[in-house]
């Protein structure tokens, strides 16, 4: 599998989608998803969104991910999850910043 945009693309073609049908299945317009392809626009959905997206492309995260990002994203491990979790005070999680809102 092509890793890039060309992988989505790829994909949607493997699959007989349209860009329409892929459109109306995460709620973004025809030419949201064209601006994807064209690399003018990453895509900006609620996780819910991004879980369709996938369903419909029948791909993981990681891969729908590494067709929009040249470089992979690095998750923390479990090792470093834990602690964090340490470094809260009495159990209170540390302050963090709002989610930015999706578009």
């Amino acid at each position: 599998m092509k890793q890039g945009i060309a992988g989505f693309v790829e994909r949607r073609k493997q699959l007989n989608l349209t860009q329409k049908q892929v459109s109306d299945a995460v709620g973004v317009t025809t030419r949201t998803v064209q601006s994807w392809e064209l690399r003018e626009n990453l895509p900006r959905l609620t996780l819910d969104k991004v879980l369709i997206l996938c369903n419909t492309l029948q791909c993981s995260l990681e891969e729908l991910v590494s067709w929009f990002y040249a470089k992979p994203v690095d998750l923390p491990s479990e090792s470093e999850d834990a602690g964090n979790k340490a470094k809260t005070k009495r159990g209170v999680p540390a302050k963090h910043s709002p989610p930015p809102s999706a578009v």
